[in-house]
């Protein structure tokens, strides 16, 4: 059956490898980085206040949350964890500045921030049920061949919006990170050496778990399309 075939338990072992090895390399720089006070002894909100000003952002909302730290464009609210937002460490530096470059994508109208945002709704569905119609779709081409063929085929737009949402994410984390670097050296936070080095290491370590998100999702969503449309022959 679909659920366990041995290409797609392959497929997914290298998916999690790759995710694994992601996440494991934010932790250990995060982390690491974490126990480093940056040169401006300078806490997560501090640093967003400062740029707030630099910036002329007054209406940029600052929240503490337990939800992990995020930039939200509806509300134009930096949320940022209690570690990050109370602590004066390089990753606190890092962390603050890069959700500071996706409020400043909203200021600057950054399209590709404005498509991540409009399709979120189309996602939010195809990712709940995108795997179940593709399954369904699967075992009913036993059954009644076209009908479960076409049924299929709507899972797997579905979840083929998720995967395009993840490549769409790319370029509006890498321009964030590249924005925060700006930010932080116009502003004068971020002095060289062990700060610069550190808060890059972070913000390219974070970006690296995106790119093994998009490439985890592409990778189901081939393996869902040859199971589709191999099976219709």
């Amino acid at each position: 059956m679909f659920g366990i075939s041995p290409i797609y338990i392959m497929l997914m072992a290298v998916a999690a490898g790759i995710t694994g090895l992601a996440s494991w390399r934010v932790r250990a720089n995060m982390n690491k980085y974490h126990k480093v006070r940056n040169t401006q002894n300078m806490t997560g909100h501090q640093v967003v206040e400062v740029l707030k000003r630099r910036y002329n952002m007054p209406d940029l909302a600052f929240e503490i949350t337990n939800s992990g730290d995020h930039y939200d464009p509806r509300s134009h609210t930096l949320r940022l964890s209690a570690a990050n937002a109370q602590q004066p460490s390089v990753t606190a530096m890092a962390v603050a500045a890069h959700e500071f470059g996706h409020a400043l994508q909203r200021e600057t109208k950054y399209p590709m921030l404005g498509l991540r945002s409009a399709m979120v709704p189309a996602v939010n569905i195809g990712s709940q049920m995108g795997r179940y119609l593709i399954m369904g779709g699967l075992i009913l081409m036993a059954f009644a061949g076209e009908f479960g063929f076409y049924v299929a085929v709507l899972g797997l737009l579905g979840f083929a919006a998720t995967t395009l949402f993840a490549f769409v994410t790319l370029p509006v984390e890498f321009d964030a990170s590249r924005r925060a670097m700006n930010v932080l050296k116009e502003s004068n936070l971020l002095m060289a050496g062990e700060d610069a080095a550190g808060t890059r290491r972070v913000l390219w370590s974070a970006a690296m778990t995106y790119v093994a998100a998009a490439a985890v999702s592409l990778m189901q969503l081939l393996y869902f399309a040859i199971q589709i449309f191999g099976r219709r022959d």
